[in-house]
C-alpha cells in the first residue's frame, strides 16, 4: 500500500509540473534548475539581510566608538589645555611674587640704580630693538610740574635693577607696573610703543583697586578682559599689590595672561572651542567674538542661556545634571554634558575644568554635529563599497548559476544517454511483450467462440438427427442414408456434387422439408455457380 501511495505521490507532482510528458534527461534538468534557483534565492536573501544587519550593527558600534573615542580625545586635549593654563597661570603669580620680593628687597638695602634707567615710552626714537627686549623702561604720564618724589625715585631703582637681573630671573618675564598718586609712573617691558598708555585708566589698574577694596587685601586677581590694541589681541591681566615694607600700598603689578596655544589647539583642532570664564561666567578668555563684560549666558554671543551655565556647574562639581542632547545620553549613559546651541545649531560636549589654584574655569565645546557628519559620510562611503560588493556578489552568483544550468545540461545529456537508450530498449520490449500477450488473449477469445460454435453445430446436427428420427423412422432403409448424410455435415470427405441427385420433378419446397440433405446440396451447388459468375 505505501508503495502505491509513493507511486500515486510521484505522479502527482510529475503530473503538476507538467514533467510527465517530458523526457527523462529534460525532467531532471528543470528540477535541478528549480532547485538551484530555490538555493540561491535563499542565499541571496539570507546575505542581503545578514548585509543589512552587519551594517547597522557596524554603524552603531562605529558611532559610539566615536564619539568615545573623540570624547577620550577631547579629555585629553582638555587635560593638555588645563596644564597649559595653569603653567601660564604658575608662572604669572611666580613673576608677580618675584616682583614684589624683589620691590621690597630694594627697599631693605637702599639700593640704587647702577645703570640709568631709559626713559623711552615717553620716546618713540629711545624704543629700539635692544629697549624693548633687554630693558625695563619707565614712563611719565601724569603731570609732571611736581618734583619727583622718594616712590618716584625707588620706582626708578626697581625698573633699573629689573634690567640688571632679567637675564637671572627669566627672559621672557611679562611684568608691568604703575605707581599710585599724582606722578603717575609706568614701567612695562617689553615697552609698549606709543606715549599716551596713561595705566591708571586701563581696566586692569582700575580693577585690581576694586578687587581689593571688596576682597582679601593681599590675593592674586584677574582682570575684566579687554583689548590690547598694540597688538590688536584680546587680554586678561593678573594683577597684585606692590607694597613697600610698611605693608602699604604703592602701586600695582600686571602680568599678561599668554594664552597663545589656544589659538595653536583651534588651529589644529576643527568644531573645537576653548574659553576661559570667571565662577560668574564672564568671559576672561575666548575664541567668541567678544567684548567687555560678556557673559556666557549672552545667548546672542555662545549660544547658551542661564540654565545651561548651571548645567555646566553641576557638571563641574559632580552634582547631578541635565542634557538636552538627543543621541549623547544613549552614548555616553548621561555621564557627559552635552547641550543643544541655539547659535551653531548643533549638540555640543562640553568638558569643565577648574583652573587651580584660582577660581576661573576652562571650558571646551565639542561641535558633536559635525562629528556625526563626518563619521556618517563616513558610514555611507563604507555601505556604499558594500553595495557595490553585494551588487557583483549578485551578478557573479547569475553568471555561476547560468554557467551550472549549461554545464549540468551538458553533463545530463551525456550521462543519460545511456540510460535513455536502454528506457527506449524496455519500452519497446515491454510493447512487444504485451502486443504478444494480447494477440494469445484474443487466440484465446476466438478458440472460445470457435469451440462454441463447434458446439452449437453439433447440437443443431443432433437437433436434425433426431428430427428425422423421428419423421422417417419407418424407413428403415433410409436410416443408414440419413445417418451417413450427417456423417459427411460433420465429417465432410466429398463435395456435395459427387452425390447422385436429380430434381427434376421434386419442388423446391418438398425438397426443403422432406429432403433436407437434397436441398443443402442444390443450394451448395447454386452458391458456387454465383461465385464462379461473378469472378468471370
Amino acid at each position: 500500500m505505501e508503495k502505491i501511495e509513493n507511486g500515486k505521490g510521484l505522479t502527482n507532482f510529475s503530473s503538476l509540473f507538467c514533467l510527465k510528458k517530458l523526457k527523462v534527461r529534460t525532467q531532471v534538468l528543470i528540477i535541478q534548475v528549480i532547485i538551484q534557483f530555490l538555493i540561491g534565492t535563499l542565499l541571496t536573501l539570507i546575505s542581503y539581510l545578514a548585509y543589512q544587519y552587519i551594517i547597522d550593527m557596524y554603524s552603531n558600534i562605529s558611532l559610539e566608538f566615536y564619539v568615545l573615542q573623540y570624547y577620550k580625545k577631547t579629555d585629553m586635549i582638555t587635560n593638555l589645555q588645563v596644564r597649559s593654563s595653569q603653567e601660564v597661570l604658575f608662572r604669572s603669580q611666580t613673576h608677580l611674587l618675584k616682583s614684589d620680593f624683589l620691590y621690597q628687597f630694594i627697599q631693605s638695602v637702599e639700593l640704587q640704580y647702577i645703570q640709568q634707567p631709559l626713559n623711552c615710552l615717553n620716546y618713540d626714537n629711545k624704543l629700539d630693538k635692544y629697549q624693548y627686549e633687554q630693558t625695563f623702561c619707565y614712563g611719565f604720564f601724569g603731570d609732571q610740574a611736581y618734583s619727583l618724589t622718594n616712590k618716584d625715585f625707588l620706582a626708578l631703582n626697581y625698573s633699573s635693577f629689573l634690567t640688571q637681573v632679567l637675564p637671572i630671573m627669566d627672559m621672557d618675564l611679562d611684568l608691568l607696573f604703575s605707581t599710585v598718586g599724582d606722578q603717575m609712573y609706568f614701567s612695562i617691558w617689553p615697552g609698549d610703543p606709543f606715549p599716551n598708555y596713561k595705566p591708571h585708566r586701563r581696566i586692569w589698574y582700575t580693577n585690581h583697586l576694586k578687587q581689593i577694596e571688596q576682597q582679601n587685601y593681599n590675593l592674586t586677581y584677574f582682570s575684566d578682559p579687554y583689548i590690547l590694541w598694540t597688538w590688536f589681541l584680546f587680554m586678561v591681566t593678573q594683577t597684585r599689590n606692590m607694597t613697600n615694607l610698611n605693608g602699604g600700598l604703592d602701586g600695582v603689578f600686571g602680568s599678561d595672561l599668554n594664552f597663545s596655544l589656544f589659538h595653536t589647539l583651534s588651529l589644529k583642532q576643527e568644531n573645537v572651542t576653548f574659553s576661559i570664564i570667571d565662577s560668574k561666567g564672564q568671559f576672561l578668555l575666548s575664541q567668541f567674538n567678544i567684548s567687555e563684560d560678556k557673559y556666557i549666558y549672552d545667548t546672542d554671543i555662545s549660544g547658551y542661556t542661564m540654565e545651561d551655565f548651571e548645567q555646566i556647574n553641576n557638571s563641574l562639581y559632580q552634582k547631578p545634571f541635565i542634557n538636552n542632547c538627543s543621541k549623547i545620553d544613549q552614548l555616553l549613559n548621561n555621564e557627559k554634558l552635552c547641550r543643544y546651541n541655539s547659535v551653531t545649531k548643533s549638540e555640543e560636549l562640553i568638558v569643565a575644568k577648574i583652573l587651580y589654584p584660582t577660581d576661573l574655569i576652562l571650558l571646551i565645546q565639542v561641535d558633536l554635529l559635525e562629528k556625526e557628519k563626518e563619521l556618517l559620510n563616513q558610514l555611507t562611503q563604507i555601505k556604499n563599497d558594500f553595495e557595490d560588493f553585494f551588487r557583483e556578489y549578485i551578478i557573479i552568483g547569475i553568471s555561476t548559476a547560468l554557467f551550472s544550468i549549461i554545464l549540468s545540461s551538458i553533463i545530463i545529456y551525456v550521462t543519460l544517454s545511456p540510460i535513455t537508450n536502454l528506457i527506449l530498449y524496455t519500452s519497446q520490449q515491454i510493447t512487444k511483450e504485451f502486443d504478444l500477450m494480447q494477440q494469445q488473449i484474443n487466440q484465446k477469445i476466438h478458440l472460445k467462440k470457435s469451440k462454441y460454435s463447434l458446439k452449437t453445430i453439433q447440437e443443431l446436427h443432433q437437433a436434425f438427427r433426431k428430427m428425422n428420427i423421428k419423421l422417417f423412422n419407418h424407413k428403415e432403409g433410409r436410416k443408414n442414408n440419413t445417418c451417413t448424410e450427417l456423417e459427411q455435415i460433420q465429417f465432410p470427405l466429398k463435395p456435395l456434387e459427387t452425390l447422385p441427385f436429380e430434381s427434376s420433378n421434386i419442388q423446391e419446397d418438398d425438397l426443403q422439408v422432406f429432403y433436407p440433405f437434397e436441398f443443402l446440396k442444390l443450394h451448395q451447388k447454386r452458391k458456387r455457380h454465383w461465385y464462379n459468375y461473378v469472378s468471370i
